[in-house]
């Protein structure tokens, strides 16, 4: 549900740097893991807080050891 939700709210927002990181934590808590880190690159280069943000975040440890999982400087 969280995904649906989100995913609308960014139709409505493109670039919603909030609501990208969101979406990329409920895809990955969905095991929607490809979608995750797209939409977390997307949210990190739209705010570079997320880079610290993402990495103690419980809800994207499932993608954390995937080379693409952005650094926390950067």
């Amino acid at each position: 549900r969280a995904i649906d939700v989100l995913s609308t709210q960014l139709a409505e927002d493109p670039g919603n740097a909030n609501v990208l990181y969101n979406l990329a934590c409920a895809e990955c808590r969905g095991g929607r893991l490809e979608a995750a880190l797209k939409h977390l690159g997307e949210a990190v280069e739209l705010e570079r807080r997320f880079r610290r943000n993402a990495q103690g975040d419980p809800d994207l440890a499932a993608i954390r050891d995937d080379p693409r999982f952005p650094p926390a400087e950067g």
